[in-house]
Protein backbone atom coordinates (compact mmCIF):
# COMPACT_ATOMS: atom_id res chain seq x y z
CA UNK A 1 0.00 0.00 0.00
CA UNK A 2 2.99 2.38 0.84
CA UNK A 3 4.55 1.78 -2.64
CA UNK A 4 1.14 2.94 -4.42
CA UNK A 5 1.43 6.34 -2.51
CA UNK A 6 5.08 6.87 -3.70
CA UNK A 7 4.72 6.63 -7.31
CA UNK A 8 4.39 10.05 -9.20
CA UNK A 9 1.49 10.48 -11.36
CA UNK A 10 3.04 11.18 -14.75
CA UNK A 11 4.77 8.16 -15.38
CA UNK A 12 3.44 5.47 -17.21
CA UNK A 13 5.07 2.22 -16.75
CA UNK A 14 8.90 1.26 -15.35
CA UNK A 15 10.57 0.27 -12.35
CA UNK A 16 10.37 1.44 -8.85
CA UNK A 17 13.14 0.67 -6.14
CA UNK A 18 12.36 1.73 -2.36
CA UNK A 19 14.54 0.96 0.58
CA UNK A 20 13.31 0.13 3.76
CA UNK A 21 14.83 -2.19 7.04
CA UNK A 22 18.08 -2.39 5.10
CA UNK A 23 16.38 -4.43 2.53
CA UNK A 24 15.66 -2.70 -1.37
CA UNK A 25 12.64 -3.86 -3.12
CA UNK A 26 12.59 -3.81 -6.80
CA UNK A 27 8.79 -3.73 -8.60
CA UNK A 28 7.28 -2.95 -11.52
CA UNK A 29 4.39 -1.17 -12.71
CA UNK A 30 2.26 0.34 -15.56
CA UNK A 31 -0.34 2.60 -15.22
CA UNK A 32 -3.96 3.06 -16.13
CA UNK A 33 -4.63 5.65 -18.98
CA UNK A 34 -6.71 8.49 -17.29
CA UNK A 35 -8.38 8.94 -14.18
CA UNK A 36 -11.77 8.83 -15.34
CA UNK A 37 -11.02 5.02 -15.99
CA UNK A 38 -11.68 4.81 -11.97
CA UNK A 39 -13.72 7.45 -10.98
CA UNK A 40 -17.26 9.24 -11.73
CA UNK A 41 -16.76 11.85 -9.26
CA UNK A 42 -14.73 13.32 -6.90
CA UNK A 43 -15.60 16.06 -4.88
CA UNK A 44 -13.32 18.20 -2.17
CA UNK A 45 -15.81 19.59 0.96
CA UNK A 46 -14.94 21.57 3.75
CA UNK A 47 -15.44 19.19 6.38
CA UNK A 48 -16.08 22.23 8.94
CA UNK A 49 -19.53 23.99 6.66
CA UNK A 50 -19.98 21.23 4.48
CA UNK A 51 -19.14 23.61 1.50
CA UNK A 52 -18.12 22.39 -1.49
CA UNK A 53 -14.29 23.58 -2.52
CA UNK A 54 -14.21 21.77 -5.89
CA UNK A 55 -15.39 18.46 -7.67
CA UNK A 56 -14.77 17.27 -11.08
CA UNK A 57 -17.09 14.67 -13.27
CA UNK A 58 -15.06 12.26 -14.97
CA UNK A 59 -17.60 10.33 -16.29
CA UNK A 60 -20.91 10.43 -18.51
CA UNK A 61 -23.24 9.57 -15.49
CA UNK A 62 -22.43 13.16 -13.93
CA UNK A 63 -22.84 15.00 -16.73
CA UNK A 64 -26.76 15.86 -16.29
CA UNK A 65 -25.84 17.20 -12.78
CA UNK A 66 -25.28 21.10 -12.96
CA UNK A 67 -23.13 23.26 -10.58
CA UNK A 68 -26.23 23.90 -8.16
CA UNK A 69 -26.41 19.86 -8.08
CA UNK A 70 -23.32 19.32 -7.09
CA UNK A 71 -23.68 21.21 -4.29
CA UNK A 72 -26.68 19.01 -3.17
CA UNK A 73 -24.81 15.98 -4.20
CA UNK A 74 -21.63 17.30 -2.00
CA UNK A 75 -24.06 17.89 1.05
CA UNK A 76 -25.80 14.50 1.00
CA UNK A 77 -22.74 12.75 0.55
CA UNK A 78 -20.92 14.76 3.60
CA UNK A 79 -24.63 14.45 5.84
CA UNK A 80 -23.64 10.79 5.69
CA UNK A 81 -20.65 11.07 7.40
CA UNK A 82 -21.81 13.58 9.82
CA UNK A 83 -24.70 11.13 10.67
CA UNK A 84 -22.16 8.02 11.08
CA UNK A 85 -20.75 10.20 13.45
CA UNK A 86 -23.72 10.95 15.68
CA UNK A 87 -24.30 7.38 15.77
CA UNK A 88 -21.69 7.78 18.60
CA UNK A 89 -19.78 4.95 17.93
CA UNK A 90 -16.33 5.06 19.45
CA UNK A 91 -15.51 8.22 17.01
CA UNK A 92 -15.85 5.91 13.93
CA UNK A 93 -16.61 7.78 10.31
CA UNK A 94 -17.71 6.48 7.20
CA UNK A 95 -14.79 5.03 4.56
CA UNK A 96 -17.14 3.77 1.72
CA UNK A 97 -20.46 2.84 0.56
CA UNK A 98 -20.71 0.43 -1.65
CA UNK A 99 -23.34 -0.77 -4.75
CA UNK A 100 -23.34 -3.38 -7.08
CA UNK A 101 -20.92 -1.65 -9.46
CA UNK A 102 -19.78 1.55 -7.92
CA UNK A 103 -18.44 2.89 -4.46
CA UNK A 104 -18.13 5.82 -2.71
CA UNK A 105 -15.07 6.54 -0.81
CA UNK A 106 -14.41 9.00 1.96
CA UNK A 107 -11.10 10.22 3.02
CA UNK A 108 -9.87 13.17 5.29
CA UNK A 109 -7.24 15.48 6.17
CA UNK A 110 -7.56 18.27 8.46
CA UNK A 111 -10.79 20.10 7.84
CA UNK A 112 -10.46 18.76 4.06
CA UNK A 113 -12.85 15.59 3.25
CA UNK A 114 -12.48 13.93 0.36
CA UNK A 115 -15.67 11.81 -1.43
CA UNK A 116 -14.81 10.17 -4.71
CA UNK A 117 -17.44 8.29 -6.43
CA UNK A 118 -15.65 5.03 -7.98
CA UNK A 119 -16.59 2.42 -10.81
CA UNK A 120 -15.58 -0.26 -8.17
CA UNK A 121 -12.20 -1.47 -9.87
CA UNK A 122 -10.09 -2.52 -7.11
CA UNK A 123 -10.72 -0.59 -3.70
CA UNK A 124 -6.80 -0.54 -2.66
CA UNK A 125 -5.97 1.43 -5.74
CA UNK A 126 -8.79 3.78 -5.65
CA UNK A 127 -8.25 4.42 -1.94
CA UNK A 128 -4.29 4.92 -2.60
CA UNK A 129 -4.83 7.18 -5.51
CA UNK A 130 -7.42 9.18 -3.38
CA UNK A 131 -5.04 9.92 -0.53
CA UNK A 132 -2.58 10.58 -2.71
CA UNK A 133 -4.66 13.29 -4.66
CA UNK A 134 -6.16 14.91 -1.10
CA UNK A 135 -2.63 15.31 0.05
CA UNK A 136 -1.41 17.34 -3.03
CA UNK A 137 -4.93 18.90 -3.29
CA UNK A 138 -3.91 19.98 0.91
CA UNK A 139 -0.43 20.80 0.27
CA UNK A 140 -1.71 23.27 -2.77
CA UNK A 141 -4.07 24.85 -0.40
CA UNK A 142 -3.63 23.97 3.01
CA UNK A 143 -3.76 27.46 4.28
CA UNK A 144 -6.77 28.44 1.92
CA UNK A 145 -8.63 25.21 3.53
CA UNK A 146 -7.49 25.99 7.39
CA UNK A 147 -8.57 29.43 7.07
CA UNK A 148 -11.59 29.05 4.86
CA UNK A 149 -14.14 31.95 4.86
CA UNK A 150 -16.48 31.21 1.88
CA UNK A 151 -14.70 32.08 -1.38
CA UNK A 152 -13.91 28.59 -3.28
CA UNK A 153 -12.65 30.57 -6.57
CA UNK A 154 -8.68 29.87 -5.56
CA UNK A 155 -9.06 26.28 -5.53
CA UNK A 156 -10.58 26.26 -9.27
CA UNK A 157 -6.72 26.14 -10.33
CA UNK A 158 -6.61 22.95 -9.43
CA UNK A 159 -8.88 20.89 -11.59
CA UNK A 160 -6.37 21.46 -14.84
CA UNK A 161 -4.06 18.92 -12.34
CA UNK A 162 -6.75 15.98 -12.71
CA UNK A 163 -5.60 15.25 -16.48
CA UNK A 164 -1.97 14.79 -15.20
CA UNK A 165 -3.00 12.11 -12.73
CA UNK A 166 -2.16 8.94 -13.76
CA UNK A 167 -3.49 5.60 -12.07
CA UNK A 168 -1.53 3.08 -10.63
CA UNK A 169 -3.49 -0.52 -11.97
CA UNK A 170 -0.53 -3.18 -11.55
CA UNK A 171 2.37 -3.35 -9.43
CA UNK A 172 4.29 -6.79 -9.00
CA UNK A 173 7.54 -7.21 -6.63
CA UNK A 174 10.63 -8.65 -8.52
CA UNK A 175 13.05 -9.20 -6.22
CA UNK A 176 14.68 -7.75 -2.74
CA UNK A 177 18.51 -7.83 -1.35
CA UNK A 178 19.29 -7.30 2.00
CA UNK A 179 22.06 -4.44 2.40
CA UNK A 180 24.45 -5.02 5.49
CA UNK A 181 23.82 -2.03 7.59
Amino acid sequence: MEILSNLKPFLYTGVILLYSNNRVSKYKYSIVDNISARFHAIFFIDNKTGLTFLSKKFSRNFNKFNSDNEDLISGFLNALNYFVKELDFDNESIEEVNFKNNRILYEQKGRLMAIAISKKTDIEIERCFLRMIINDFYLSFKFNIENFYGDVRIFEKFKSKFDLYKIPSVIQPTHSKIIPG
